[in-house]
Order: C-alpha cells, then structure tokens, then sequence
C-alpha cells in the first residue's frame, strides 16, 4: 500500500447495534485531523527516451517527422499515397482521412500495437456515435473501433470471431467535447487487447477471437466515413509487437483483471422505479429513490430517519412548482439538497420531531436495491463533483441490512474540510456494529472538479481508490464474506463536521457523471 501522507487519522470505534444506516462517531473521536501531508494527485509520465525508436512506423505531424522500419522518409512517400476521399463529401482526398494497409506500417505478424493522437475540433455536433479510427479487415469481420458516444465518452469496442460478433469495450472515465487532444494507446494479438484510452488506467481482455488484421484507418472508418472533418492527427506510432504502455509514475492501482462490465449508467436519463411508497419493490426500473430498509415506508413524500434533519424527498410526490430532489442536465445527475423555505417547499414538508418545525432542508437519494446488488470480486467507481457549502454531508456507498448491517463507504463528504473524505466498513458482528473508518485529507480541493471514487472488493480487502490510486487498504470484515450490497447515492446534512448555517447556499447539488461495475472472471 502506498500513502502518500505523514499520518493518517483512523477511527476505530465499537458502538451499540442500532437501526441507523450513516456511521457513527462518538463525542471524543470528533477531532481535526492537523499537519497531514497531502496525497497530490499530479501524474508524472515519463516516457521511455527510445519508445519512438521503436516504432516500425512513425507519422508525427506536429513535429514533421516520418519513419518507417528506422528510416527516416517524407510525409509525400509514407502518409499521401493512403489518404483517402471520405465518403459523403467532395473536397478529394484529405490529410485527416488515412487509410493504411499494415505492411505499409511495417507490421508483419499477429501482435502489434499503434498509438494515434488526435485533436477533436473546437466546434462539433455530438449527435450519434462518432468514428474516427477503425482497425481490421475491409469488411469489418475483425475490427476495433474507436468512437465518441452522444455523451462525449471515448469508447473502443472490439468485434471478431466467425459472426464478427461484439467481444468487450472499453470506455473512458472522462468525457470530450470540442478541442480535445487524446491518445489512444492500442495493443492486440490474435486472442487479446490491451487499451488505454488517454490518462485512464490500462485495461486488458483475453479470449477473444480476432482474425488477422489488414488496414488501419485514422480520421475515418475502414469504410471511408469521416464524422469529424475538421479532425487534427497529431501523430500515430505503430509497433510490430505489443508494448505495453510507457512508464508512468504512480499510475494507478491495477484493475485490469476486473473486465465484465455488469453495471453502468451515464444518466442520459434518470430510470427510476415506480411504486411509492412501499411498492418499490414489485416495479421496473433501475432506481428506487429510497432507502427502503424495511420497504415499509407510509408517507408518499419520503421518508427520513428519526434523528435526521433533513428530508429525503420522494421525486413522484407532486411537490410544489414541479421540484425534485433530482435532474438530469447534459448526461449528468444532479442530486440536491435544498432549503425548504427558499425551494417554496416549507407548506408539504413533514414536521421534524426534534424542532417541531417543517424540516429546513430536503434532498434525494438514490439505490439500486431492488435492481442490482453486488458481491466481490467487483469494482466499483463513480465520477462525482462534491457541493461545498457549509455542512453538507454527501455520500456514495455499498449496503444491505437483510441479515444485520453491512456497510462499505466509498466516499462520505463533509464540507467543513473541502480536502478531505471519508472512507469506511460499518459491520454488525452479532451483537453490535463495527465502525472502521478512515477521514484523509487529499490536499485538494474536492469541491473543485470531479473526481473518480472507487472501491475495489476483493481477495478478502478493500482497496479504497480516488482517481485510481490507492489510498488506504483495509481487511474486509468476515460478515461481508459471500454477501451482496446494492449502491446508495445521497445528499445529506450535519454528520460530525457540523451543520449547515447562514453561508449555506440554499441550493446545493452533487453531480455525478456516471457510476459502473466490473467483476473479475
């Protein structure tokens, strides 16, 4: 385990069996983690100095240099003899439409790997999937592809065997739009592939059936098409064998065996089940927006715990002026956490046994319990922005209570310290709860940007990860042994960093771009 931090602030604490779901932190363990050395996130690459040299084929626009089996040649002789008219257009052959025959890239066997580096033009229309490389035979029996979907997600998918059947994909963590320069690093045998799609961890699929490839397209598709035609190729390096990518420092924790994705959603829209407000259950859908512990909720609205201050609103509830603790805004899920008063929601809010008033603040939360649970081996990761008002308390997290608490915290935000999350396991061992959780300061800000929170569960460990790398590594508790949880999203207030106050925005939202799940065979 590598971390990168002078000490870290871990709290072990035993607590009586309770029905509350957050983790809990007695009176003497709320303290404030002080001269912690941040875990920086900078990646450091280093490229190998003679990786170029390596490369049978060497097409560097940028810099205008062109070789071919290590000798040095001219864009006229190794690059204009194979630019192609795209199909669908008549302005003649094109710099950026290149369509090359792999014995005039130097490869002569059935392991091989190429590089290409591509500017995307500032002003696209991200309409439908979009091409813009392709590699295998003319007739696309054997191909992979590489293409931006309609929510701007680098994708390659690979297609072979006998009915040029769909064998696996890989997809970025990230998303592109206009002007983005990417590079994608591709390395292939008969059986396997190896993909890296920009600064994204390296990803690896066995067994799949690939007949020998011919042509590589850049700029276009092994049919001539060209979706982007202001697209800028930067450079593309061939090998004639597979090289794995070049050294990078603290790359990232190793994922790669974990290749079945089984779960993913990037919220094009928000599947939500029906059935409130105990019926959940019985419906279709991917969401259920509760927590449905017992699914023996009574009120239409929602539901919240006894000691809460907050609301989780239902979203079918026909809430004044058609709010939502939910919304769905360029691929992207928002999760809010309103002040009622100021959300115009104060007349339907329930009353707070605590104050006797309506509760001051309402949001969401959103569960896979009655669609998708999981067990390990699994990874599972989400790209979320954190909100950063005052005492918020948001949260991405794996549970289940149908034969005692069972909890894994992938992230617990707190706004208090902007740098720093939560990481935990809260299990019941029989006769109480046991709560082992990690509070770490990143020496960022969170609230800043997105940011990937993952968890890998498996091999009896959890391998907590923010943007794949490793920060904190813990034995998995043997009541998780064997058990399946389901995904929790939510907004929230208070936890033990405080409570909101009068700099509180009153409106606040957690983003979250996409979340998935992958297993290991």
């Amino acid at each position: 385990m590598r971390i990168f931090m002078k000490y870290i602030l871990l709290i072990i604490c035993i607590a009586s069996c309770s029905q509350d779901v957050f983790p809990v932190y007695p009176e003497e363990e709320k303290v404030v983690a002080e001269g912690i050395l941040p875990l920086y996130l900078e990646e450091k690459r280093v490229f190998k100095e003679n990786v170029q040299e390596q490369a049978s084929f060497v097409a560097d626009f940028d810099s205008g240099t062109f070789m071919l089996n290590g000798k040095s040649g001219t864009k006229a002789s190794l690059v204009d003899p194979y630019r192609i008219q795209p199909k669908g257009t008549n302005e003649g052959v094109k710099d950026n439409a290149l369509l090359f025959p792999l014995n005039a890239l130097g490869v002569t066997g059935d392991e091989w790997t190429y590089w290409i580096e591509l500017t995307f033009p500032e002003n696209v229309s991200w309409t439908d999937y979009n091409f813009f490389a392709e590699a295998g035979t003319l007739n696309r029996s054997t191909r992979i592809v590489h293409r931006i979907t309609p929510d701007l997600r680098c994708v390659s998918e690979f297609y072979g065997g006998d009915d040029a059947s769909y064998q696996g994909s890989e997809r970025s963590s990230f998303s592109v739009g206009g002007g983005t320069r990417i590079l994608i690093q591709q390395t292939i045998d008969k059986s396997s592939v190896i993909t890296k799609l920009g600064d994204d961890p390296v990803w690896q699929k066995e067994g799949i059936s690939f007949i020998s490839f011919q042509y590589l397209a850049v700029g276009a598709d092994l049919l001539g098409f060209q979706e982007f035609p202001e697209i800028k190729i930067n450079r593309v390096l061939v090998f004639d064998k597979k090289i794995h990518d070049p050294i990078i420092e603290n790359q990232g924790y190793d994922v790669s065996a974990f290749t079945e994705e089984v779960f993913f959603d990037d919220f094009d829209s928000l599947n939500l089940r029906a059935g409130a407000p105990n019926n959940y259950r019985f419906s279709q859908g991917v969401w259920t927006p509760r927590f449905s512990y017992t699914d023996n909720e009574v009120s239409p609205k929602g539901w919240t715990a006894e000691d809460a201050n907050s609301y989780k609103a239902d979203p079918t509830y026909n809430w004044p002026d058609g709010w939502s603790p939910f919304d769905i805004d360029n691929s992207t899920l928002k999760i809010r956490m309103d002040r009622t008063n100021k959300a115009n929601l104060i007349s339907e809010m329930p009353i707070n046994p605590a104050t006797g008033q309506p509760y001051e603040w309402a949001g969401g939360v959103l569960t896979t319990k009655h669609s998708n649970t999981f067990r390990a081996p699994c990874y599972v990761e989400a790209r979320i922005k954190f909100p950063s008002g005052k005492g918020l308390w948001n949260a991405f997290w794996l549970y289940n209570n149908y034969d005692g608490h069972k909890e894994i915290d992938i992230a617990e935000q707190w706004t208090a310290d902007l740098k720093s999350y939560g990481v935990a396991q809260h299990n019941f061992n029989g006769t109480e709860i046991i709560h082992e959780a990690l509070l770490m300061n990143t020496g960022i800000d969170l609230t800043q940007d997105y940011h990937r929170y993952g968890v890998v569960w498996a091999d009896g460990k959890l391998v907590f990860l923010l943007d794949g790398k490793e920060i904190y590594t813990i034995p998995e508790h043997r009541s998780l042994s064997g058990r399946a949880l389901y995904i929790i999203l939510n907004t929230s207030i208070g936890g033990y960093q405080g409570d909101p106050d009068g700099t509180t925005p009153d409106s606040n939202e957690m983003l979250v771009d996409w979340v998935r799940v992958k297993v290991r065979k």
